[in-house]
C-alpha cells in the first residue's frame, strides 16, 4: 500500500468516526425534541379552560387587553357574549359583537367566541354555558353569581380608563 493510499484510508476512518458522532448527536437532539414536546403536552393538559363572560357592549381595548393577558395562563379562553345588552343605548348588536371578536381572534386556536343566551346572573344553573374549569370576571355581580352556584371563579382586574358604561354614556351625550 502506498503512502497516499494509507493517508486516504486514515481519512476515510476519520470521516466514519465523524459521521458516527454526528449521528449520535442527531439522535440526542431528536430525543430532546421529543422530551420537550411531551413536556409541552403535559403542561397544556394540566392547564384549565377559562370562561370570560361579558356584554362587551361595545367591545373595547380594555376587553382585548384582559383577554390577551389571561390567555397564557389557560389552555383555552372562551369569550362568552351575553345577550343582556344595556337598555340605555344600543351601540351594536350581540351578533356584531360576536363578529368583531371572531375577526380579532381568528388566528388564535385557543380562543373561542360564543353567544350566551340571556343574562348570566339570572341563570339558575350552568345550562346553556360552554364547558369550562374557571370563570374569570372583573364584575363582582358575576363573581357572586358564580360563588352562589359553586362555580370556580377568579377576579380579573379591569383595565383603567376603559369602561363600557362610560363609553355608552358618551354616546348618550351626542
Amino acid at each position: 500500500m502506498t503512502q497516499k493510499s494509507l493517508q486516504f484510508k486514515t481519512n476515510i476512518e476519520e470521516i466514519d468516526e465523524e459521521i458516527e458522532t454526528v449521528i449520535q448527536y442527531l439522535l440526542e437532539v431528536k430525543e430532546t425534541k421529543n422530551y420537550l414536546k411531551e413536556q409541552i403536552l403535559s403542561m397544556n393538559s394540566s392547564k384549565e379552560i377559562a370562561f370570560f363572560p361579558g356584554k362587551f357592549h361595545p367591545p373595547h381595548i380594555g376587553h382585548l387587553c384582559s383577554i390577551l393577558n389571561i390567555l397564557p395562563h389557560y389552555k383555552k379562553v372562551i369569550v362568552g357574549i351575553t345577550e343582556d345588552t344595556p337598555e340605555d343605548i344600543q351601540i351594536t348588536t350581540v351578533k356584531e359583537i360576536e363578529s368583531i371578536w371572531k375577526s380579532i381572534f381568528k388566528d388564535y386556536e385557543n380562543i373561542k367566541v360564543c353567544i350566551i343566551k340571556g343574562t348570566l346572573c339570572e341563570k339558575e344553573n350552568m345550562e346553556g354555558l360552554p364547558k369550562f374549569d374557571v370563570l374569570l370576571s372583573g364584575n363582582l355581580q358575576v363573581l357572586n353569581w358564580a360563588q352562589e352556584h359553586q362555580i370556580k371563579s377568579k377576579y380579573v382586574a379591569r383595565f383603567d380608563g376603559y369602561c363600557g358604561t362610560e363609553i355608552r354614556s358618551r354616546f348618550n351625550e351626542k
